[in-house]
């Protein structure tokens, strides 16, 4: 058993399957090892609040920083596969990068807060949204600055990790409501979501 002290939650990349991220993930210093992924994060009150999955480690040893999955995401998956014998993930198609308020105002956005689309794909393209056309650099970033987004299903948007916590609580088929900006001007898309493969 070790301290396991938390000290951020955040969208991480999935060291099992590269096109897939865990959103919400618990960064931990707990030791994960090979062989005791899948062993239970607690907190002070000895709840289960996660399940250790994969260590960042720039040596390749167990020193390193470790990530849990969301106890409630686990439980999300535990439910689907009890009904359907799968877990199945929503795809929205966006790439996105964390606007601050100093690119808003440096580029006119018209927002303080949200994120830029620099990739909009499948589902996203579908329904109209935009990736960046034309890059721009800011603070040594190069940008592709598309349409910005502003809400996903009345959930606001103030980075990419929340794309990413939102994306996570959706279903393959569901039609969700996109808030954004565009050329300075607010307007809605709706996407339907695809199964991420």
């Amino acid at each position: 058993m070790s301290t396991g002290i938390v000290s951020s939650i955040r969208t991480v990349d999935s060291e099992i399957n590269s096109s897939s991220s865990i959103a919400g993930a618990i960064q931990t210093d707990a030791a994960i090892n090979k062989g005791n992924s899948g062993g239970p994060i607690f907190n002070a009150e000895g709840e289960v609040i996660g399940i250790a999955q994969q260590i960042k480690s720039p040596s390749g040893t167990s020193s390193g920083v470790g990530f849990a999955i969301p106890i409630n995401t686990a439980h999300r998956a535990l439910d689907e596969i009890r009904a359907s014998g799968a877990v199945h993930y929503a795809w929205l198609g966006l790439t996105t990068w964390t606007m601050s308020p100093q690119f808003a105002r440096q580029y006119n956005i018209g927002s303080a807060r949200g994120v830029v689309v620099e990739k909009a794909l499948g589902p996203a393209a579908d329904a109209g949204i935009r990736g960046g056309a034309r890059s721009v650099s800011f603070l040594g970033d190069e940008v592709a600055l598309g349409d910005v987004v502003t809400r996903i299903a009345g959930y606001d948007i103030a980075t990419s990790d929340d794309v990413s916590r939102v994306a996570s609580r959706v279903k393959p088929g569901q039609r969700i409501d996109i808030d954004l900006i565009r050329n300075g001007r607010s307007m809605t898309a709706t996407i339907i979501a695809a199964e991420k493969q």
